[in-house]
């Protein structure tokens, strides 16, 4: 029971904290550097896309070249799936 009311203490004290340092940062950093009139300059979103769409498809054929049984599993895993 003990072990449940710091466990909870310990998440409403983390709550406090995160709102704290929240209006903290608003309060000095953001109206200090950044202020309310900063203009919001829209960039596209295809660059970052389509470098992290080549990171993740260059992790995942790395990782199937060094472990060809791991696909050799996922293949089966799916067979199964639709066999049923």
């Amino acid at each position: 029971m003990a072990l449940v009311y710091t466990q909870r203490m310990t998440q409403v004290n983390s709550l406090i904290i995160s709102i704290g340092a929240g209006l903290v940062f608003i309060e000095f950093f953001w109206k200090k550097h950044l202020g309310y009139k900063v203009k919001y300059n829209r960039k596209p979103i295809w660059k970052p896309l389509l470098i992290f769409l080549g990171v993740i498809i260059l992790v995942f054929g790395l990782q199937m070249a060094l472990n060809p049984e791991l696909f050799q599993e996922l293949l089966k895993q799916q067979q199964l799936q639709f066999a049923k």
